[in-house]
């Protein structure tokens, strides 16, 4: 059989990955390996097997990488961005013999963070989750990377209680199913009594937070809420994972 390669680069934040090598329920992939390069950028390669042309190599991995970079997002909760094309390498026939080669330079931005370097443990465990097939679960893990790549903590707050309001939500008692959901993961979290109801009803701070940005309540600044949602937003992101780690890896 005679191989090709196809790679791609995003740019990440805080993770220092060593190489993963996985395989793939693609028959036409025989191998993808993944490892960030210079603190910034993430690699990804994939070994091809019999594939000559560029559009079915395109056809192969277009609907593996956006999957794999959201598993990886979501493993070591990194942001990352979105994949650019950085090269391509294909035989011209089944011997193998020659190659085509196409490729395209790729300018990341330097960043400074603190480094996550997994270790062996977590490597295998990423390398297991790469071989699975695609599924409709990788649309939360999809969501959740949007949702880490938020760079204000408002706008990460709001998109994290977004993902929770569509993994758990009713759409007849919206946000009363979100607040089902955080008490299920989260039992001591803090209750407060909504404003303006009649039989005292009920809410957690996560919503009552996101409704004092969507609504006018008395008694409290944008500022001051603005400043609780900042000492909040990795406490609800925990939470946002734990739901996923329900619909992704439990089913």
């Amino acid at each position: 059989m005679a191989t090709g390669k196809v790679s791609f680069a995003a740019h990440i934040e805080g993770l220092d990955l060593k190489q993963v090598d996985a395989g793939s329920c693609d028959p036409s992939v025989k191998k993808i390996s993944i490892q960030t390069e210079n603190e910034t950028t993430l690699a990804i390669d994939f070994e091809l097997l019999d594939v000559f042309s560029t559009q079915d190599a395109i056809s192969v991995v277009g609907p593996l990488i956006e999957s794999l970079i959201s598993k990886v997002s979501y493993e070591f909760d990194c942001p990352i961005g979105e994949p650019r094309f950085t090269g391509m390498s294909l035989p011209t026939d089944a011997s193998g013999s020659h190659h085509q080669v196409l490729g395209e330079t790729v300018c990341l931005n330097d960043l400074v963070a603190d480094t996550l370097k997994p270790n062996e443990k977590k490597r295998e465990k990423l390398k297991r989750s790469l071989e699975l097939p695609l599924a409709e679960t990788d649309a939360y893990l999809s969501l959740y990377r949007f949702c880490i790549g938020q760079k204000d903590p408002l706008a990460r707050f709001l998109s994290f209680y977004h993902l929770v309001h569509i993994i758990a939500a009713d759409e007849q008692e919206s946000q009363i199913s979100v607040d089902r959901a955080i008490a299920q993961i989260e039992p001591n979290v803090e209750w407060t009594v909504k404003p303006n109801t009649r039989g005292k009803k009920l809410e957690t701070k996560f919503t009552r937070l996101r409704n004092e940005i969507a609504h006018r309540r008395p008694g409290k600044t944008l500022e001051e809420t603005r400043q609780e949602i900042e000492e909040n937003v990795d406490a609800l992101r925990g939470i946002a994972k734990k739901l996923v780690y329900q619909k992704f890896e439990i089913g």
